[in-house]
């Protein structure tokens, strides 16, 4: 009876963990990552290319 009250408790501790982080919002979020504006898609098709480039 012990272990079916610590199971039970168990998975309403996981079910309300995922409830709170559906609801989490970063204070960053709407902020736009750096990276985005650093690469180009010229960049990355030149990262991702086979073919070698002479420079």
């Amino acid at each position: 009876m012990l272990a079916g009250v610590a199971m039970a408790m168990s998975s309403v501790t996981v079910v309300g963990n995922s409830i709170l982080l559906g609801r989490y919002k970063p204070r960053f979020a709407g902020k736009k990552p750096i990276a985005e504006t650093i690469y180009t898609s010229g960049d990355v098709k030149k990262a991702y290319s086979l073919q070698q480039t002479s420079t």
